[in-house]
């Protein structure tokens, strides 16, 4: 893999919120908010307001280029292992004096509600050595590990299982490329050159399964809370679009973009292909991050922002709640877990990407939809209507369409049609966004309008 430079999006994002394409409406008739959903209010508006517009903006460096171990094998350098663990739990399923566990040089975000893999299943490498492997769970949908230490080792690796995207955040830039694991137990090792003391960021996304860091023998190693820095965090919930990624072009994932153009570090996600957000049906895993499972995330993060991505490319199978009562229970719910969060509802794309989907014409219905159930709920919230391009604030500030849908057109990649974005942003099934232009476009072009909502607010 050689380092690349952060995608552009083709997209063109609308102007900022102004007096002329802001209006206020009659504010909902809900109580006033109350000084903790404030503080929330203006920590997410702060943060937004001085963070990147674009993906190319966020702070990048070109390499350490990583490398990739073969399954089993050991770093070549001299090294120290360090197990991750949470409340003294993972011993590493070793006895060796040489394999300490640390509980505190490792911080993730919201570890104390990590789950250690099933019985029997660890990493194991070539000098004998086992960790278990932990993860956010598996019935939450994707994960999302953070590991941030400070160390002066020039050499750093982690190991994952197979299906795990990761990044490496160096002193506060995203090291470009990242990193695709192609198999299981599999050190992917980080180069950085001189011996230097850092601040380190191991982002670990889609099914993140993670056990330990491993540096230089002699280097030191102490705890790097990244949230002291960045203070806002950003629970996400969402089905197959969400779980997009693009760390070997960009060094971030979808998620990671969304957070990173909003002033957030750290993130939590759940999404699972299908529709995501209904009970679990004849044990299929894409139905079991249903609607419970994802506001015990949220009840979990207590987030400052709630993002949630509804209606997108769900399919409507099966029998039990429909995917519309689902979503009413998801929102309703999320509200109540956390009241002085953000809540930000997401509608539908268009044009129709799926076969799957209800006959054209229901995408209006699901958006009207989301938006009525979120304008019963107390502030604060936002509802951004991808169909019409509009948004509107439990503050009764409104923008109206400014250029139509942000996604148009009915070609994609492997068959492109000459208009509108879709050429470019849909990924040749005509479902998903290509990655990494379409992720880009739809990451920049959210985020700006969520941040003319926030300042609005």
């Amino acid at each position: 893999m050689a380092a690349t430079t952060a995608p552009v999006s083709t997209a063109t994002p609308p102007p900022a919120a102004s007096s002329s394409n802001v209006a206020t409406r009659p504010a909902a008739t809900t109580p006033d908010d109350p000084a903790p959903t404030q503080s929330l209010l203006a920590l997410a508006k702060k943060a937004a307001a001085s963070a990147p517009t674009t993906v190319a903006a966020i702070p990048t460096r070109a390499g350490p280029v990583p490398v990739l171990l073969p399954s089993g094998a050991t770093p070549a350098w001299p090294y120290q292992r360090y197990w991750i663990s949470g409340e003294g739990r993972n011993n590493g399923n070793s006895t060796a004096a040489d394999n300490p566990r640390l509980d505190t040089v490792a911080y993730i975000y919201n570890f104390a509600k990590w789950a250690k893999r099933p019985t029997g299943v660890t990493n194991s490498f070539n000098d004998g050595s086992k960790a278990d492997y932990w993860t956010t769970s598996a019935d939450y949908g994707g994960s999302q590990a953070y590991v941030g230490i400070r160390t002066n080792s020039r050499y750093v690796a982690m190991p994952s299982e197979m299906f795990c995207m990761m990044s490496l955040i160096v002193d506060g830039k995203v090291v470009l490329p990242g990193v695709d694991y192609t198999a299981n137990n599999q050190y992917a090792v980080w180069d950085l050159g001189t011996n230097e003391e850092r601040n380190l960021v191991f982002v670990g996304s889609s099914a993140a399964w993670i056990s330990e860091i491993v540096v230089e023998s002699g280097a030191k190693i102490a705890p790097y809370d990244f949230t002291v820095e960045k203070p806002v965090t950003v629970s996400f919930t969402g089905d197959s679009y969400l779980g997009h990624e693009s760390t070997e072009q960009a060094g971030l994932s979808f998620v990671d973009m969304q957070a990173r153009l909003l002033g957030a570090l750290a993130t939590t996600a759940t999404h699972v292909g299908g529709t995501g957000y209904r009970r679990e049906i004849n044990d299929d895993i894409q139905t079991r991050a249903s609607s419970p499972q994802r506001l015990a995330r949220f009840t979990e993060a207590k987030p400052t922002i709630m993002i949630v991505e509804v209606g997108i490319n769900d399919p409507w199978p099966g029998t039990g709640p429909t995917t519309l009562e689902s979503m009413k229970t998801l929102l309703q719910g999320a509200r109540a877990a956390n009241p002085d969060s953000i809540l930000v509802a997401v509608g539908p794309w268009e044009p129709n990407e799926s076969d799957a989907r209800q006959p054209d014409g229901q995408d209006i219905a699901v958006m009207n939809a989301i938006s009525a159930t979120v304008e019963a709920l107390p502030g604060p919230w936002v509802v951004l209507d991808n169909i019409r391009g509009s948004w509107k604030t439990s503050k009764g500030t409104s923008r109206s369409a400014l250029r139509g849908p942000w996604q148009t057109g009915e070609g994609n990649k492997g068959a492109p049609t000459g208009v509108g974005n879709g050429d470019t942003w849909l990924n040749s099934d005509g479902v998903h966004p290509s990655t990494p232009v379409g992720i880009t476009g739809l990451a920049e072009v959210l985020t700006s309008e969520l941040r003319a909502a926030l300042a609005s607010m």
